[in-house]
C-alpha cells in the first residue's frame, strides 16, 4: 500500500494497523503537545513527526511496516484533535467514545457532562440492538371481529359488530453454536368464550446437507413431539419428512402421524409442493402452488383430497409497501409496525348465503375502491411535492454556498414527522414516518 497516495489511511483497510490496546493511546502524547494546544501547534507537531515516521522515508521493509503502524496512529490523532467535536468527545471519553457508532443521531455538545450522557445513551441503544440480534424476538396480536350483522337486508335483523376472538403470541430464538439454535414460543387465544394456549420448545440443527428441527409443544389438553428433517435433493427441490406423536393426558391416548413433503421451485417466483399426511384415523394429500413477490406470497392455491374433508383454497394478496400493510381476499388487514411485531385484524363479513352479495359489495368492493382513490390522491400529492422541491434545489444550493462563504447557517439534514419511540425528549431520533425538508428549509 502506498501511503503517499490520496486514499484514506484510516479506512477499513487500515483498521488492522491500529494497535490492540488503542484504548490506552494518548493522542496528545503521540504528537507531544499539551492538552490545551492550539491547531497551529498540533499541525506543526504532526508535520515534524511525519518527517520521521512516514513509511516512504524508510527503505527496509520491516522498518516500513513499523513506521506505517505509527503513521496511522499519528494520522488519526491529528484528524481527531483538529476536529473540535471529535476532540471534545476524546477529551471526555477517550478513544472508546470515538469508536461508538451513532453520534450523528444526537446533538453534540462541548460540555463533558453532556457528552457522557450522550455516550451512555448510545451505549444503551447498542446493547438493545445486540440483544435483539441475539434472541430475535417476535410477537403477534390478532383481533377477530364479526361485521356480518351490518349487511342483513332487513334493518330489524341488523346488529353491531362483535368481538369474537383475540390471540397473542411471543417468540424468541437464540443461536447456541454455529449449527444449533434454540427457541421458545408461547401463544394464547380466546374465541367464542373459550380460552386456549400452548408453549413450544424448539431446537434447530444443521448437519451437513440435513436440516433438523425438533419441537415439543404442550397445551392444556395435549402434548405434541415432532421432528422435521429436510434435505435438498436437487438444486431446485427438497424433501421433508416430519414424524410426530401426540399424547392426550385426559384420555391417556397416543396419536402418531407422519407428513411427507416434496417441494420444488417450478420457475422464478413459483413454488410447488405435494404434501402427504398419514394418520391412523384419516389421511390426506394436498397440492400447493405459491407465487411470491418481494419474498412475500402473492397468490396461493391449495387442493386437498381427504376422505372426510376435501377442499380447494385460493388466496390472492394485494400489498401497499408505502403503508406497510396488506389485504387479501379473506378481508384480513395487517399493519406491520416493525419486522418483529405484527398486529392483525380479521373481519368476518358474511355468515349467511342470502347476505353474500350485499356483504361483498359494501364490505369488499366499496372499501377497495375508496382505498384506491385515496392512494391515487396521495401519489399525486407526492409527485407534486417532489416537483416543487426539485424547483427549489438551485436556490437552496446557491444559499448554501453563500452561507458557507460567510460562515453562516448551513443545513446538512432536516426532517419533519413522527420521532422514534426509542428516543427521548433530550435525544430525539428520526422515525420511519419522517420526510426530508433539508432543501425547503435551506431555500427559505
Amino acid at each position: 500500500m502506498s501511503v503517499s497516495s490520496g486514499s484514506s489511511l484510516c479506512g477499513d483497510q487500515d483498521q488492522g494497523l491500529l494497535l490492540d490496546d488503542e484504548e490506552e493511546i494518548d493522542f496528545y502524547a503521540i504528537l507531544n503537545v499539551p492538552k490545551n494546544a492550539t491547531e497551529e501547534e498540533i499541525n506543526k507537531a504532526y508535520r515534524r513527526r511525519c518527517l520521521i515516521f512516514h513509511p516512504d522515508r524508510h527503505n527496509n521493509e520491516d522498518d516500513k511496516k513499523e513506521a506505517e503502524k505509527i503513521f496511522v496512529q499519528l494520522r488519526r490523532a491529528h484528524e481527531t484533535l483538529m476536529d473540535p467535536k471529535q476532540r471534545a468527545i476524546y477529551d471526555a471519553l477517550g478513544v472508546q467514545g470515538l469508536d461508538t457508532q451513532g453520534w450523528e443521531l444526537v446533538s453534540r455538545s462541548a460540555n463533558p457532562e453532556n457528552i457522557r450522557k450522550e455516550y451512555e445513551f448510545l451505549q444503551r441503544l447498542k446493547e438493545q440492538e445486540l440483544m435483539l440480534q441475539r434472541i430475535h424476538p417476535s410477537s403477534g396480536f390478532i383481533v377477530k371481529t364479526s361485521c356480518a350483522g351490518l349487511f342483513h337486508e332487513d334493518p330489524d335483523d341488523r346488529y353491531p359488530p362483535q368481538l369474537i376472538g383475540i390471540g397473542i403470541s411471543q417468540a424468541v430464538d437464540c443461536a447456541m453454536t454455529a449449527n444449533d439454535r434454540v427457541g421458545i414460543t408461547g401463544r394464547v387465544k380466546s374465541a367464542n368464550g373459550r380460552g386456549d394456549g400452548n408453549v413450544s420448545l424448539i431446537w434447530k440443527k444443521s448437519a451437513g446437507q440435513f436440516h433438523i428441527e425438533n419441537a415439543l409443544t404442550a397445551s392444556s389438553d395435549l402434548i405434541n413431539l415432532s421432528c422435521r428433517i429436510a434435505r435438498n435433493i436437487y438444486t431446485r427441490a427438497a424433501i421433508i419428512v416430519q414424524p410426530s406423536i401426540q399424547y392426550f393426558p385426559m384420555q391417556e391416548a397416543f396419536a402418531p402421524a407422519l407428513t411427507l413433503i416434496y417441494s420444488m421451485r417450478l420457475r422464478v417466483r413459483w413454488q410447488g409442493s405435494i404434501i402427504l399426511n398419514l394418520t391412523p384415523l384419516q389421511s390426506a394429500i394436498t397440492t400447493t402452488l405459491v407465487h411470491t413477490e418481494n419474498n412475500q406470497p402473492k397468490a396461493v392455491g391449495n387442493f386437498t383430497l381427504s376422505p372426510s374433508n376435501s377442499n380447494v383454497r385460493l388466496a390472492y394478496y394485494v400489498r401497499n409497501p408505502e403503508r406497510d400493510a396488506f389485504t387479501e381476499t379473506a378481508v384480513q388487514l395487517s399493519m406491520l409496525k416493525t419486522g418483529q411485531s405484527s398486529f392483525e385484524w380479521q373481519v368476518i363479513l358474511c355468515d349467511d348465503r342470502e347476505a353474500l352479495a350485499r356483504s361483498t359489495i359494501y364490505g369488499v368492493v366499496v372499501p377497495i375502491v375508496l382505498f384506491q382513490l385515496a392512494t391515487k390522491v396521495d401519489t399525486v400529492k407526492q409527485e407534486e411535492a417532489a416537483r416543487v422541491i426539485n424547483l427549489m434545489r438551485p436556490t437552496s444550493d446557491r444559499i448554501r454556498r453563500e452561507e458557507q462563504q460567510k460562515l453562516g447557517v448551513v443545513i446538512t439534514d432536516a426532517r419533519y414527522g413522527q420521532a422514534d419511540s426509542f428516543g427521548s425528549s433530550s435525544y430525539i431520533l428520526a422515525g420511519d414516518r419522517t420526510i426530508d425538508v433539508t432543501i425547503p428549509l435551506q431555500a427559505m
